[in-house]
């Protein structure tokens, strides 16, 4: 804690000075020993001062923190966060990733099993994605990927659920740090909205649900509830700031132009995206 504070007087370029060292005890009191840990090295500090004066709603963020740590010179070559993440999602949004997916050669829509390879650019695997029905006769799907990480571990990540609940389709992504920016969850949602126009062409859209009290994510929430409640705190539209979400721009890129917000509570967002 000491070193953090002494860090504070150091390094503090926050609008209000009184204010932001409010805003840093409280973190620092509400947040857990890993929060704490980040904002106690020099890099980390600079991500969470510039988190609270450009994403203020990430900067606890532990996935966000360690992103923005990571990238301080790059951030500060494109002229602030919000810069550099807009020149970031713009790659995304186009589909343009240092890794892409190589499917398998008999690969279809309805294609179960082994779907395919991420391929660094040099041509290694790097990882291997499946899809299984969750129960033969069931339309929901259970993805996984079972990838390599630097060290050499190899590691799997089930946790990429899709199901249909009232002629919705609704996506569960819960993508670790190590693994967000690589095309994977896009190309996941991707193939579940070809594989249900095939199997269930009547649907009426996507689902966007997305919670803000969930111990199982970062920070107790959602990614796509953060960046929600961070647009409508910016004073944007209902509808603008579901397309602000990673959720929202995947499903634009897929069709779906129309936003309809159905619940926007404090622990709860449920956003309706038809075309």
């Amino acid at each position: 804690m000491k070193k953090i504070i002494i860090l504070f007087f150091v390094l503090h370029s926050c609008f209000s000075y009184s204010q932001c060292l409010k805003v840093l005890m409280e973190d620092l009191a509400k947040n857990s020993k890993e929060f704490k840990a980040i904002v106690n090295e020099n890099s980390g500090f600079k991500a969470w001062q510039i988190l609270e004066q450009e994403g203020s709603a990430l900067r606890t963020d532990i996935s966000e923190l360690s992103l923005v740590s990571k990238n301080l010179e790059a951030i500060e070559k494109a002229g602030g966060y919000t810069k550099w993440k807009a020149a970031v999602d713009v790659g995304r949004n186009g589909n343009v990733f240092k890794n892409t997916i190589r499917f398998i050669d008999n690969y279809k829509p309805t294609s179960t099993g082994k779907i395919g390879e991420v391929v660094s650019e040099n041509g290694e695997v790097l990882g291997t994605l499946y899809k299984q029905k969750k129960y033969a006769n069931s339309t929901n799907l259970d993805y996984s990927y079972k990838y390599k990480t630097p060290s050499g571990n190899v590691k799997t990540l089930d946790k990429l659920k899709i199901e249909i609940s009232d002629d919705f389709i609704e996506f569960d992504f819960n993508i670790p740090a190590e693994l967000k920016g690589q095309g994977i969850g896009s190309v996941v949602f991707e193939d579940g909205i070809k594989y249900y126009d095939i199997k269930n062409p009547d649907y009426k859209g996507v689902r966007g649900r997305w919670e803000g009290n969930n111990p199982n994510y970062t920070d107790g929430m959602s990614d796509n509830f953060k960046v929600y409640k961070e647009a409508k705190l910016a004073q944007k539209s209902d509808e603008m700031a579901a397309f602000e979400t990673w959720t929202g721009k995947q499903a634009k890129k897929n069709g779906f132009t129309k936003a309809k917000v159905v619940t926007d509570d404090k622990d709860l967002v449920l956003i309706e995206f038809t075309k």
